[in-house]
């Protein structure tokens, strides 16, 4: 018998061996976590290295026992480090808000695995990688520090996960540095300080971007001295007058660099100068995919508490389409054929008027108001060729818009400098 089965032996899953290893401490540990906290009892599969795209499970055993070593640094794990990985894993259940959507079926699993990058694996080993700091440096508050995961965009379409999770042709990276990159993004987005070799790596990556833009005869890269001298301008169109600021937002590469940009640059100015009001309006169609909607949602909620945390003038305002003019009433109740090349008649009925409404609204409200948006040359030809009639017509910063009156647009950024921003 024991012939026949080393003769016919067949290699067991690290999952597998995980499960039923008794002597491994790290593994009697991850076991115990998994089983402690619900969200990961519920979606983690412990027998299995590898998932399916219809897997009903996230994570695998053994990709958490591969993060928890990461924390650890040693075969050896003490009640008390077990105690500390429960408490860790807790927090970052409890923090990441699409994991908590998935539990209470607001998002589908399918959804979460292709449009966000939190069950990959290498973002789990790179949370391992974060918890070895807080294992490490027992002085940080780590829950004030976690909470602060619910105001990362953890799509993987955010251009900060570009050439640290994901790779320029879509697919994932696996690499250490990739990792070592990945944890670096997230610390810097809870505002814990990077090691020497993380900044290595992050000055790394941002000279293999500019050399790449470079070779690809992308317009000049965006300095940190032309930041600053973008944040400037900024600050010194803020105080220039009394006139309210309207940005038009829509989660876009070019709208959210442009919020970051007034919002950095609001940010240091004193307190007492932040004297007025600066609005951010996003438009929801109400028939936009659920995943855009929801993400949309929780940005802007995300702006206003941290506007409240920071003293900062900004207020959010989701905007719809009125009744009379959504989808469904012109679609089903007027007739009207489904949009169109030519015939667009959504784009003005439910983006358009409505942003127009809350324009005039302003408009009456304080006589006039400043709206910024960002635009770029290289977004179409037609773009192009109206903001060149523009700048010729005005040599101002703040061009006049001709569809409505007391109306100005603010352009700068070129093409290729949204990605570098993210890295500023």
């Amino acid at each position: 018998m024991f012939t026949d089965l080393n003769k016919h032996a067949v290699k067991t899953s690290s999952s597998l061996s995980t499960l039923y290893d008794a002597r491994d401490q790290i593994a009697v540990a991850t076991k115990n976590v998994i089983d402690s906290i619900p969200f990961f009892k519920k979606y983690t599969d412990k027998e299995r290295d590898i998932l399916g795209k219809n897997s009903s499970k996230l994570f695998t055993l053994s990709t958490l026992y591969k993060a928890n070593q990461k924390i650890l640094h040693s075969t050896q794990c003490s009640k008390e480090d077990e105690r500390f990985l429960i408490q860790y894993w807790k927090l970052l259940s409890d923090n990441i808000e699409e994991w908590q959507d998935v539990m209470n079926k607001q998002l589908a699993k399918k959804s979460l695995r292709e449009d966000y990058i939190i069950s990959l694996s290498i973002t789990i080993n790179a949370f391992g990688r974060l918890g070895r700091v807080f294992y490490k440096i027992r002085d940080y508050d780590m829950e004030s520090y976690l909470c602060k995961l619910k105001n990362i965009d953890w799509m993987r379409s955010n251009p900060i996960w570009m050439g640290r999770t994901i790779r320029e042709n879509g697919k994932v990276q696996t690499s250490d540095e990739a990792i070592i990159l990945t944890c670096s993004a997230i610390k810097k987005s809870i505002g814990l300080p990077l090691s020497r070799d993380e900044e290595n790596k992050e000055n790394h990556i941002i000279k293999r971007l500019v050399k790449k833009m470079k070779a690809e005869n992308v317009h000049k890269p965006l300095t940190k001295e032309a930041l600053e001298g973008l944040k400037e301008t900024v600050r010194n169109l803020y105080l220039s007058d009394e006139i309210p600021w309207v940005i038009g937002y829509s989660g876009g590469k070019d709208s959210t660099a442009t919020v970051q940009l007034i919002w950095l640059a609001i940010k240091e100015l004193p307190e007492e100068k932040r004297h007025k009001t600066i609005h951010v309006i996003n438009t929801d169609t109400l028939v936009e995919s659920p995943v855009v909607a929801k993400w949309a949602q929780n940005s802007l909620k995300m702006m206003d508490a941290s506007a409240k945390e920071q003293h900062l003038p900004f207020v959010t305002h989701r905007l719809t389409p009125d009744a009379d003019n959504t989808f469904w009433v012109n679609l089903l109740g007027r007739g009207y054929p489904f949009p169109r090349k030519k015939f667009r008649w959504c784009t003005d009925r439910m983006k358009i008027q409505p942003v127009n409404k809350f324009i005039k609204e302003k408009i009456a409200e304080h006589g006039e108001i400043i709206m910024v948006l960002g635009t770029r040359k290289a977004e179409s030809a037609n773009r192009a060729r109206t903001m060149a009639y523009y700048e010729k017509a005005s040599a101002r910063v703040a061009q006049p818009n001709p569809t409505l009156v007391n109306e100005l647009v603010f352009r700068h950024f070129r093409s290729g400098q949204m990605m570098m921003f993210g890295f500023f």
